[in-house]
Order: C-alpha cells, then sequence, then structure tokens
C-alpha cells in the first residue's frame, strides 16, 4: 500500500477547492491547466523531486506554483520551516509577485480561513540597487541647486531604499549613491543604516524573491564556502527559466578586450613600471591585431569558429609569459597583481580551450608549445594601433 507525506490529500484538496470555488467567488475563472500545474508543483515538493513544466501564456502558472507552495509550507513541521525562493528573470514579475499576486492571494486566504497568518515576503536584490545613506549625503551635497530635477531624485533617495522605484534617478547619480562592494564594517553610519536593516528584515519573511544573476550569485558563494546572499531555504521555483542560461553566460563569462588591456597598460605606466609597460603593451597589440586578421573578410557571411594559427599562438604564448614574470616586479601594488593575474589566467583558459579545439579539429596541425616562433618575428606584419585609448507584509 502506497503511503504520501503528512499533509499531501490535504494539500490537494484545498488546491482544488481554491481555484474551483474560493477564486471563482473573486472574479477568477477555472483553468484546468492552472490546476494540473499546482497539483504537479505539490507532487514535486512533496516527493523532494526536480520538475520542469511549460505552460503557455494565460495558464496562469504564477498563481498555481505560488498556491502549490503555500499550502505545501503550512503542513511543514514549525522546526523544518524555511523560506522558499522564487527565481524570475524580469524585475516588473518580481515587482507582481510583491505587490499584486501575493497580497491579493493572502487576503482572500485569510478571509477563507486556510492560512492564520498572512504571507510575508521580500524581493533580494544586489546591494548596487541599493542606497547608501552616506554616499546620498556626500552626493547631494555636491549638486548644484540650480539643477532642480537631479535633487529632487536624490531628495526621493532620502526615503526610498531602492533605486529601481526613485524616478528619474541618473545612471551617474546611480553609481554614486549605491552601497559600495566594498561596504566598511566600521562606517559611523552602520547602526542606523538602512541597508543593514533591510538585510536584517529580508532574513525573516516566508517568500524570497530574486532575479536569475542573485540566485546563480548565490550558488557561488555556496560553492566558494563565501557568505550566503540568500538565507538557507527549503525549495527553489525558477520562473521565467528560459533565461536562465542567458543569465549563467553573463555571470560567468569573462573578457578581456583591448580596451581592458588598454586599462593594464595605464596602470602599469601610472604605477611607474615603464620597462614592462612597453613590453607588455606592444604584447597586446600584437595579440589584438592577430586575432582580428582576416575578420574583414569574413564580414556578411556565417560566422566561422576560431582558429589558432601560428601567428595566434606566438602572441599568446608571449603575452602568458609577460604576465607571468609581473611576480618579479618590485612592490607591485596589490590590486595591480590581482588585475595582472586575472588577465594571466584568462589568457591561459583560452589558449587551453583553444587547444583542446585544434586537437579535433582539422583545419590545421597542432605546433609543439616549445617551437613556436616568437610573435616578434610577426610584428613587422603591422603598424596599427588595435586598443581603445584608454520586507514586506500583506
Amino acid at each position: 500500500m502506497q503511503t504520501y507525506p503528512t499533509g499531501y490529500a490535504e494539500s490537494h484538496r484545498i488546491a482544488e477547492q481554491i481555484f474551483r470555488e474560493i477564486l471563482p467567488r473573486h472574479g477568477m475563472a477555472v483553468r484546468e491547466e492552472q490546476i494540473a500545474l499546482c497539483h504537479e508543483v505539490l507532487d514535486t515538493l512533496y516527493n523532494k523531486e526536480i520538475s520542469l513544466c511549460e505552460a503557455g501564456v494565460g495558464t496562469g502558472k504564477t498563481l498555481a506554483y505560488l498556491v502549490g507552495c503555500i499550502l505545501w509550507q503550512m503542513n511543514r513541521p514549525e522546526q523544518m520551516k524555511l523560506p522558499i525562493v522564487i527565481s524570475t528573470s524580469s524585475v516588473a514579475l518580481q515587482d507582481a509577485i510583491l505587490t499584486e499576486y501575493l497580497p491579493d492571494l493572502s487576503a482572500i486566504l485569510l478571509d477563507e480561513g486556510i492560512i492564520t497568518a498572512p504571507i510575508t515576503a521580500v524581493v533580494r536584490k544586489g546591494k548596487e540597487r541599493f542606497v547608501c545613506d552616506a554616499r546620498l549625503a556626500e552626493r547631494a551635497s555636491l549638486v548644484q541647486p540650480s539643477r532642480k530635477k537631479q535633487r529632487n531624485s536624490l531628495h526621493i533617495a532620502e526615503n526610498i531604499l531602492d533605486m529601481d522605484h526613485i524616478p528619474e534617478l541618473s545612471r551617474y547619480d546611480r553609481c554614486r549613491i549605491c552601497v559600495s562592494q566594498s561596504c566598511p564594517r566600521d562606517c559611523f553610519m552602520r547602526l542606523d543604516c538602512r541597508y543593514q536593516q533591510y538585510l536584517r528584515d529580508s532574513m525573516k519573511p516566508d517568500i524570497q524573491i530574486c532575479n536569475h544573476n542573485y540566485l546563480l550569485a548565490d550558488a557561488s558563494h555556496r560553492l566558494e564556502d563565501r557568505p550566503l546572499l540568500l538565507r538557507s531555504y527549503q525549495a527553489l521555483v525558477v520562473d521565467e527559466a528560459h533565461k536562465l542560461p542567458d543569465a549563467a553566460r553573463q555571470m560567468y563569462t569573462e573578457t578581456l578586450s583591448p580596451h581592458n588591456m588598454d586599462e593594464l597598460c595605464l596602470l602599469l605606466q601610472q604605477a611607474h613600471y615603464k620597462d614592462f609597460y612597453r613590453q607588455l603593451r606592444t604584447a597586446f597589440l600584437t595579440l589584438s591585431f592577430s586575432c582580428t586578421q582576416g575578420l574583414s573578410k569574413l564580414r556578411g557571411k556565417a560566422s566561422e569558429p576560431f582558429v589558432l594559427t601560428p601567428f595566434r599562438r606566438a602572441a599568446l604564448i608571449d603575452c602568458i609569459a609577460l604576465l607571468q614574470n609581473t611576480g618579479g616586479l618590485p612592490d607591485v601594488p596589490r590590486y595591480l597583481l590581482n588585475r595582472l593575474g586575472e588577465a594571466e589566467s584568462l589568457l591561459r583558459l583560452f589558449f587551453w580551450r583553444c587547444r583542446r579545439a585544434s586537437f579535433t579539429s582539422t583545419t590545421m596541425p597542432m605546433v609543439s608549445l616549445h617551437s613556436a616562433q616568437p610573435a616578434a618575428a610577426y610584428r613587422s606584419c603591422f603598424a596599427v594601433h588595435c586598443g581603445t585609448p584608454a520586507n514586506q507584509q500583506f
């Protein structure tokens, strides 16, 4: 005889009652696909499984999984209750869940006696989306009285913590008043800081709402044993999951552009490592030129895979070798060592991936690493600059 977890049958019964009796009394239509999706969510949660669901437009998927999560959480033992995380792609859906779906659903379920306390929820975002009171005061003191629109936006920021809800706030001002990545622990405003209070309050709600990038950042923190961004949770709903791969590419893709190369060279020049600056700049220009060779011929055609030609290979080896020697420079600032180390790691990874691709490609034979002709032999091929000058309750 098959046994079911405690509350399983009762949750399914109440789900039927909510969608077939209660919600229609409040003007909502009965949708069989929505009811089926809610039962699927309940089965997944009670059986501790993973479910992939596709719901067409107009199915009512948001309400379906919210009802399923709430009914499941109701029947959890008190000592085992943890938040449910809902990850979405768009800010609009996050706001809709927080300000429309959950308040309405909470009020209806309270009136019907299905829940005994209001549902609580909070939107979790990166610190760069919130106002730092200390930086706001500093920025406001620098704005001229004649700039009324700008001063008005900064005045609104004194009462609204989330910058996504501050009208007409310029991108420049956002950068100047947001919580910095290196928020000091000894800040004189820490005890009265609205952002710190938000962090304390955000640990309490039943439902934590975030975007895909924040969810992936929290996963990285957990993998690397760093402080958690999200409180430990008992269930995860990924809405708009078709956009999760794009978020992952955005989060985990690293780039080293000609502009980045110029920035590194400029930092070396400013730190008075002129000889090394000139060597690295020449190596970077050679690498940029080698990678862009032939691109003009491909314009208007289908994209082609990157081929590790002998010229490109030698240019990559030269750059990696130079970056590897930065540890021998005297008194290099730590921030600069870190930037140069990141560039070296990225070029090494790129070189390794290109070599792996070459092993399976018939485009060209592999060349031994130690027999590669130095990129200096190719530098007469060009004389162009390829870089760029420098808590809510319902």
